[in-house]
């Protein structure tokens, strides 16, 4: 305690003087400051040095901590980014399939259009779709390659050249396929309006052709066997020649007589040496005559059908037995029925009903 009061007289008796000497000036400024205020002045620049100095370390140091915050964040910012491109490139590459799947499948449709046309008759459909995709592939890939470039220069993000398609380049080929689709549904409508109308006309050729079948005399009105062909003959009964105009077929007495055809009956009666006789008008010009019959079965007027019952084996009028005369007559004439009875129906209709392929 006493050494500290010995110093403080010491320094309280002692003094410091400062002289300031300018360049230019004649006059000199002299301060003269105790050793208390020396000491003072010292330790407040000490104070503010220390102060500045640790100011400008929290500065540092803070800034230190702002770039270490800022370097994570474009560390994690990179990782988003190459985690996002990763599940893009997944992504690409499941669409990519899906893509390559569905332009497979429109070349299959593609295919079988034409063929379908070819089938039809109609001309091929110009492949519009084909050019429209190619070009927008090939925008679609510069695209691609100046988006990864920007990408790459940005986030310092490894550029893969081998990786899949991106979803922009996707995009336009979904695009592409899009309008390929809507050109191959305009081809498959004109396609099914083409084969509606040949469905029609095949509809009514065929029902034409049923009309025709069912108007043609294509079966034998009896069971039985001729005995007296179409044409010149010996006459059983007078035993000179003579010109017979149709078919003897011989059956048992009473047996049914069909209509060979459908038609309409026009006569049915007594028709003096044909004895009972019906006759049945065919249309297109075509007319059968069932006489000698025993009873006849339908009035005139009477519509009937292939097959129906019409009359009865009988022996009336000039007749040596039980037998049918069956005869026919083509656009007022008589013709030979023997021929109708094993023709070919299908091309006899086809002729008949004027349909030609």
């Amino acid at each position: 305690m006493r050494r500290w009061r010995i110093l403080f007289k010491r320094l309280r008796r002692k003094s410091w003087t400062i002289k300031v000497v300018p360049q230019s000036a004649t006059s000199v400024f002299i301060f003269k400051i105790s050793s208390f205020a020396a000491i003072a002045i010292g330790l407040t620049v000490f104070l503010f040095l220390n102060l500045g100095m640790f100011m400008l370390y929290q500065k540092e140091r803070e800034e230190k901590v702002y770039f270490q915050s800022l370097h994570a964040m474009n560390l994690l910012q990179r990782d988003k980014i190459a985690r996002v491109q990763r599940e893009r490139q997944e992504m690409g590459r499941i669409l990519s399939v899906e893509t390559e799947r569905l332009e497979n499948r429109l070349t299959v449709l593609h295919k079988e259009d034409n063929e379908l046309r070819k089938i039809i008759g109609l001309k091929k459909k110009a492949g519009q779709e084909e050019a429209v995709e190619r070009k927008s592939q090939r925008k679609s890939t510069e695209r691609e390659g100046k988006n990864r470039q920007q990408l790459s220069f940005r986030y310092g993000v490894k550029n893969s050249r081998g990786s899949s398609p991106s979803v922009a380049a996707l995009r336009q080929r979904m695009q592409a396929l899009e309008r390929a689709a809507y050109f191959r549904h305009e081809s498959f409508q004109e396609v099914k309006f083409a084969a509606i109308l040949r469905k029609e006309k095949i509809e009514r050729e065929a029902k034409r052709l049923a009309e025709v079948f069912e108007s043609i005399p294509s079966i034998w009105p009896v069971t039985g066997y001729i005995s007296s062909s179409f044409g010149y003959r010996i006459h059983p009964i007078s035993g000179g020649g003579e010109y017979h105009q149709g078919l003897d077929i011989v059956a048992a007495f009473g047996t049914p007589i069909r209509a060979t055809a459908a038609g309409v009956v026009v006569c049915a009666g007594w028709e003096g040496g044909f004895g009972y006789t019906i006759k049945v008008d065919h249309g297109n010009g075509l007319v059968t005559q069932y006489s000698h019959c025993s009873q006849l079965a339908a009035g005139h007027g009477a519509r009937v059908s292939k097959g129906d019952v019409v009359a009865y084996v009988g022996t009336t009028g000039y007749s040596t037995g039980p037998h049918l005369h069956y005869q026919m007559f083509k656009q007022g004439a008589l013709t030979n029925p023997a021929p109708y009875l094993d023709l070919k129906l299908y091309e006899m209709a086809k002729v008949e009903a004027g349909i030609h392929n």
